[in-house]
């Protein structure tokens, strides 16, 4: 079945122009890369301000406002350029095992980062 998906997606019009312009895979994959890293980085810092070992003289609400609209705006780049990865190669996303691991993983992080996202706003609460 997934095969099938991937062949008639690479068919499409859109897949086949995006396929045949030779510097849209390598662009879109270097933005990809690029708010992967700024998703990483701004995550890191949330964390090792809840594990009280940075910025102890600013609040856990002062970081959240700082970091999460680059959290939030790169996990929109991520969405955009995910799909147009999708889309301009399905043999290399769909067939591939890890690439269906790591969308069956999604849904466990999104409870995750609610969950975290709760903490932070009772947290926010308790300081305000």
């Amino acid at each position: 079945m997934l095969h099938a998906l991937s062949v008639w997606l690479g068919r499409t019009p859109l897949s086949t122009l995006l396929q045949n312009i030779d510097w849209v895979i390598p662009s879109v994959q270097s933005v990809h890369i690029v708010a992967v890293s700024i998703v990483i980085g701004s995550v890191l810092m949330l964390d090792l301000k809840a594990f009280g070992l940075v910025g102890r003289s600013l609040s856990l609400a002062h970081y959240a406002a700082r970091f999460g609209p680059w959290i939030w705006g790169a996990i929109g780049v991520l969405t955009l350029t995910g799909v147009t990865l999708v889309i301009a190669e399905p043999d290399r996303s769909i067939e591939n095992a890890i690439f269906q691991l790591k969308l069956l993983a999604h849904g466990p992080s999104k409870m995750a980062r609610a969950k975290q996202n709760h903490v932070i706003n009772q947290s926010l609460q308790i300081t305000c």
